[in-house]
C-alpha cells in the first residue's frame, strides 16, 4: 500500500503509513483458509443433504427413532520432551532419557443434534478394534429395534473392509 501511495505521490512514503491507511479503510490482515485443489463442490453439497437422508429414514420406519451420529479416531500419547533448565554459565546440562512413544486411540461418537457423545479409548487403530469399537457404542446407545443411527464416518479403509463387522 505505501508502494503504491508513494507512486500515486511522486515521493516516498513510510511503510507504517499503508498500515495506517488499510487500518482506516476497514481492513485487517487475516489468514487465508485454505481450500484443497482437489475440492468438489458437488461433494460438499451432497455432505450438506444429511438431513434429507435422516428424513428418508423417518418414512422408512415411522415408528423408529432416527438419530445422526458422525464418527473419527485420534491418536493420542505420550512423547518425552526435553524442555530448558536453569545452570550455571558455562557448564554443560545433560538430561538422560530414554526415548519411547506411548500411544492410544481414541474413537469418539458425536450427535451433533443433540450434543451427545461417546468415546472408548483403544490400544490401537484397525477392523478389529473399529468393530469392537462398533459394537461397543451400539450397546451403550440401546433402545433396539425402535432405534436407528445414521453413522457417519470418513473414508478410512478401516471403515470400508470386508472383515468389518457390523452391529444390528
Amino acid at each position: 500500500m505505501a508502494a503504491w501511495m508513494a507512486e500515486q505521490l511522486g515521493r516516498p512514503v513510510d511503510p507504517r503509513r499503508g498500515w495506517d491507511y488499510l487500518q482506516r479503510l476497514g481492513r485487517s490482515m487475516r489468514v487465508p483458509r485454505p481450500q484443497h485443489e482437489q475440492s468438489d463442490e458437488a461433494t460438499q453439497q451432497a455432505f450438506k443433504k444429511l438431513p434429507e437422508e435422516v428424513e428418508q429414514l423417518r418414512e422408512q420406519y415411522p415408528e423408529a427413532q432416527i438419530e445422526l451420529w458422525s464418527q473419527d479416531e485420534h491418536r493420542i500419547g505420550l512423547k518425552p520432551i526435553l524442555r530448558r533448565v536453569w545452570a550455571r554459565k558455562g557448564s554443560r546440562v545433560r538430561a538422560v532419557v530414554r526415548q519411547r512413544y506411548q500411544w492410544m486411540y481414541l474413537y469418539s461418537f458425536v450427535q451433533p443434534e443433540g450434543g451427545k457423545t461417546s468415546w472408548l479409548l483403544m490400544p490401537t487403530v484397525n477392523a478389529q478394534a473399529f468393530s469392537l469399537a462398533l459394537a461397543a457404542f451400539a450397546k451403550e446407545q440401546g433402545g433396539w429395534p425402535n432405534k436407528h443411527l445414521l453413522l457417519m464416518m470418513d473414508q478410512a479403509g478401516r471403515h470400508k473392509i470386508r472383515d468389518l463387522v457390523l452391529p444390528e
